[in-house]
This record gives structure tokens, sequence and C-alpha cells, in this order.
């Protein structure tokens, strides 16, 4: 790792540690019956009200299909849904139980200052939505944190083009004008990535792209970007898409 790149990771910090002082560590929901709260479950998904923060740009299917066939060529970060409450384990075996896994989410990426409880409306409405619409699928997600940053080799920008459209436009928008991203708090590619890092040699910043899409706000690095392991981002993928931003 070069000394530019090192002010902004912290190696010894252990993989999500803040959030596991802040999120339940046990105690999954009980499930309830649809109806009402199957209804403000779906709701949930699809809007920023799964947290009361008004920075929230986030839902859960910003992140998550329903199965992976419903993605449509898209490249998410998070697991699909379906199976999800009869998933032995989340977040690459980290967290052993549903309702603290949400928490993660919604702590690190939808800036949610306290875990929704067992007992609250939102969380069994959670439940009580996957119960019914995504029942199948329950083994583990294979899943793992990139540990270290190093170079990808070369990609091609053209193949680039069609990782960008579907793991980042989504959030991003269009590159260079960043016209239909999420929010203005995601940055315009990759102008506004470049402006923000200046102060890096190019290969620095290369490094530091790198680091954010693998780490998210992970290991010291900050912001609410989710991270992309290998199993659904490729480093072949990843090398073509910095060709195609030109890092």
């Amino acid at each position: 790792m070069t000394p530019g790149l090192a002010v902004l990771r912290n190696p010894a910090r252990a993989w999500l540690l803040a959030a596991w002082a802040l999120v339940l560590s046990a105690c999954a929901c009980e499930p309830v019956a649809p109806g009402s709260a199957m209804a403000h479950g779906l709701w949930l998904r699809e809007h920023p009200q799964a947290s009361p923060s008004q920075s929230n740009f986030y839902t859960c299917s910003t992140c998550h299909a329903l199965t992976a066939a419903s993605a449509n060529a898209r490249i998410l970060p998070g697991a699909p849904l379906a199976g999800a409450i009869a998933r032995p384990s989340f977040w690459g075996g980290q967290v052993r139980d549903l309702l603290p896994a949400i928490n993660v989410c919604r702590f690190w990426f939808m800036d949610a200052k306290q875990p929704w409880l067992p007992e609250q409306a939102e969380a069994r409405a959670v439940w009580a939505w996957l119960e019914v619409a995504a029942p199948a699928l329950p083994e583990a997600v294979t899943w793992s944190a990139v540990g270290s940053i190093s170079d990808v080799p070369a990609g091609q920008a053209a193949a680039g083009a069609q990782v960008y459209q579907a793991a980042c436009a989504n959030c991003h928008g269009k590159l260079h004008s960043g016209s239909g991203r999420i929010s203005k708090q995601a940055p315009i590619l990759p102008e506004e990535f470049l402006a923000e890092h200046q102060e890096y040699s190019p290969q620095d910043r290369r490094l530091i792209g790198i680091e954010k899409v693998r780490h998210g706000p992970f290991l010291g690095y900050g912001g609410r970007m989710p991270p992309f392991a290998r199993q659904v981002l490729s480093d072949a993928q990843l090398a073509d898409l910095l060709a195609y931003l030109g890092l």
C-alpha cells in the first residue's frame, strides 16, 4: 500500500466492528400473519423510510433483488432476498440472524442511528413480507470481504461501459453528467471523484477507487456506498470499469 493511500485505511480495525456494537446480536422476529403488515413490509422495501434519517436515499431494492433472475442484468452488492428468513447466516457468516443483518444495512448505508427491535412494527412487517414474497433459496449466500487492496490488470473501456450501466448507473447516473442519479450525495463520476482526490497521484487515485468499490464505508474509508465483493463484481469487471472511468 502506498503512503498516500494509507491515511484512508485502518487495517487494524476489525471488519464491521462498529456495527456489532450497535445492532442486536440475537433474536430474529417471530412470523406474523400476512395482511397489512405484509403490505407495510413491501412498502418499506421500496421506500427510504426504512430509516428515519432525512439524508437517507437508499431502499432495500437499491441493493437487493427479490431473486437473482429479477435483477434484470443489474450487478447488485446485496444478496437476493429470496430465502432470507431461512438463511443460516448473513454478511459472509459474520451475522447469524436476519434482524441484526438488516440493522447492519440500516446503520451503515441508511444512516439509521437506532436498530429495529424484534417487537417493532417495521421489523415484523419486513418479516411478514419476506415470509410470503421470498420463501425460496434459503441457503447461505457466498460473500467475502476483500481484506487488502491491490491493483488489477488493465481493462477494456468498452466492456467497462456495460459494467458501469449494470453496477453504477442506478446510483451515480450517467457518466460525466450524473443525470438520473439517486441523490446529489452520489458523486458524479469520474469528475467529482477526481476532484475529491486531486491531491493524490494517479496511481493512488486508482487504488482509492478500488478501495471504495471493495470496502464501501468499511475499514476506515467512510461514506455510505455498499461494498461489492468479488462474488458479484469480479476483478476483471472492476478492471474494465476503471478503464471506462479513466482511472
